[in-house]
C-alpha cells in the first residue's frame, strides 16, 4: 500500500502522497506533509498526486509528479518528451487558456500586496500566437565526461545534470534541425548558442566549431532579422528578444500607450539594437537611446543609419542620463531582469517626463522599481502582460507610468 509518510524517505525510492493546494508565482505549487513544505512541478491546485522529490533544502523539498491520483479538468498530457526532466517548462500540463488566466492571476497577486498598487488596472494577459517553436535562440550546454561526452542538452536546474536532447519544442523548426545533425559530434566543447532568424531565416551559431565539425558553418557574428518589416542586425553578444512574433505585437503596443502627437522626445534607456527607437523614429521628434553594450550600440547605430533623429549613447544608464541636454517628454525602460540601478531611476525623477513606459521580464524587480517612481509624484496607470514564453512560467510586462499633474 502507497504511503504518505516522509520519514525514512530516500531520494527516488518511494513516491510520496500530497494534496496540491495553491501554485507559486515560479511556476511549481504549494503542498505540505508532515510539517514539510513542498513545490511540486507538474501539479494543479485541488489535485492528488504521487511525487517524487527531485532535490531538498533547508525550508522545502522540490518534487517533480509521477502520477495523478485526482485530476484538475484544466490538465492536458505535456506533448514533450523532456517534460520536467530538463526543467525548462513549468506549465506544459495546463491548458494555455488556463495559462493565460494563471499569468494574469500572478502579476494581480503580486501587485495587490503593494498598497500603491492596489488600485491599478491589470488588463488579460495577451496570448502568443505560437505555443510551440516560437524561441529564435537556444543556449545549450555539451556533456564533457564519458559515457556522454559530446552530447548537447538542458542542465536541470535542480539536479544539475545534463539531459540530452534531440529537439526542443519550444525552439524555432531550425534550431531543432542543427540540434539533430550535431547532437554527440562536439566533444571537446562545454557550451553551444544557437540563434536564428525567425522572419529572415539566417542562423548563427557560437562558439566557432569548424576544426570539429567542418561541414556546419559556424562562428558567425552577426545576423540579420525581420521585425515589423524592418531588417535588424544582431551582434552575437547583442540581446534580442526571443519571441519575435510576440515582441513584435509588444512594440506595437508601445505606440497606442504613448499616445503621440509627433512633437515628443522620447528617451530609450537599455536600447539594446535600437528596435524601438527606431519603430518610434517616424512618429517622434527625436529619440535618444542609451546601451552600455558595445555590440548592440554598434548594432543599433547602423540599424538606424537611415534615419536623421535617432542618436544613440554608449555608456551605462546611471551615468548617461545625467548627461542629457534636454529633458524628455517620455521614457522607455526594458532593464535586463535584474531590473533598474536605483541611480537610473533617481535620474529620472529629477528629469521629470511626462510618461514612462516600463518593460519588464521579472515582475518582481518591475513591482520594485515602479514603487520607487510612484512615491515620487507618478501612478502606475495600467499594466498589460504579455506571454512572451508559453509554457514556461516567465511573464513579461508592461506598464504606463505617468506623472501628475
Amino acid at each position: 500500500m502507497m504511503t504518505n509518510k516522509i520519514k525514512d524517505w530516500k531520494k527516488g525510492k518511494e513516491k510520496i502522497q500530497l494534496e496540491i493546494l495553491n501554485f507559486n508565482s515560479d511556476g511549481s505549487c504549494h503542498a505540505e506533509l508532515e510539517s514539510k513544505k513542498f513545490k511540486v512541478l507538474g501539479a494543479i491546485p485541488g489535485e492528488i498526486v504521487l511525487a517524487e522529490i527531485v532535490r531538498e533544502f533547508p525550508d522545502f523539498s522540490v518534487a517533480n509528479v509521477s502520477e495523478i491520483l485526482k485530476s484538475s479538468s484544466n490538465r492536458i498530457e505535456p506533448p514533450c518528451d523532456y517534460y520536467l526532466a530538463c526543467s525548462g517548462c513549468q506549465l506544459q500540463h495546463l491548458k494555455y487558456e488556463f495559462q493565460l488566466k494563471l499569468k494574469t492571476k500572478i502579476v494581480n497577486d503580486q501587485l495587490a500586496k503593494s498598497q500603491k498598487f492596489e488600485q491599478v488596472k491589470i488588463l488579460d494577459t495577451i496570448g502568443s500566437d505560437k505555443l510551440f517553436h516560437y524561441r529564435n535562440h537556444a543556449r545549450l550546454t555539451v556533456a564533457k565526461k564519458p559515457p556522454f561526452r559530446g552530447n548537447i542538452g538542458f542542465v536541470n536546474k535542480f539536479t544539475r545534470k545534463i539531459i540530452k536532447i534531440n529537439k526542443c519544442l519550444l525552439m524555432d523548426h531550425k534550431i531543432n534541425h542543427l540540434i539533430n545533425f550535431i547532437q554527440g559530434k562536439l566533444k571537446g566543447m562545454s557550451q553551444l548558442s544557437i540563434r536564428v532568424g525567425s522572419n529572415s531565416g539566417y542562423v548563427l551559431m557560437q562558439p566557432n566549431f569548424q576544426n570539429i565539425l567542418p561541414e556546419i558553418k559556424s562562428g558567425q557574428d552577426k545576423i540579420t532579422e525581420m521585425f515589423l518589416g524592418q531588417p535588424f542586425r544582431i551582434g552575437s553578444p547583442s540581446f534580442f528578444q526571443v519571441n519575435t512574433a510576440q515582441a513584435e505585437k509588444l512594440s506595437e503596443l508601445l505606440s497606442v500607450h504613448l499616445d503621440l502627437n509627433g512633437s515628443e522626445t522620447v528617451l530609450d534607456a537599455y536600447c539594446g539594437v535600437g528596435v524601438f527607437s527606431i519603430l518610434l523614429a517616424p512618429f517622434v521628434k527625436e529619440v535618444v537611446g542609451i546601451e552600455i553594450s558595445d555590440s548592440a550600440i554598434e548594432d543599433a547605430k547602423f540599424n538606424s543609419r537611415h534615419l536623421n533623429n535617432v542618436r544613440f549613447i554608449r555608456g551605462s544608464s546611471e551615468e548617461s542620463l545625467n548627461t542629457l541636454n534636454s529633458s524628455p517628454d517620455i521614457v522607455i525602460l526594458d532593464p535586463p531582469r535584474s531590473g533598474c540601478n536605483k541611480d537610473v531611476l533617481d535620474s529620472l525623477l529629477l528629469i521629470k517626463p511626462n510618461k514612462i513606459l516600463m518593460i519588464s521580464c521579472d515582475l518582481e524587480s518591475f513591482i520594485r522599481d515602479s514603487e520607487i517612481i510612484c512615491s515620487n509624484d507618478y501612478t502606475l496607470k495600467l499594466v498589460q502582460p504579455v506571454d512572451m514564453f508559453p509554457h514556461t512560467k516567465h511573464i513579461e510586462v508592461l506598464g504606463v507610468i505617468e506623472k501628475i499633474n
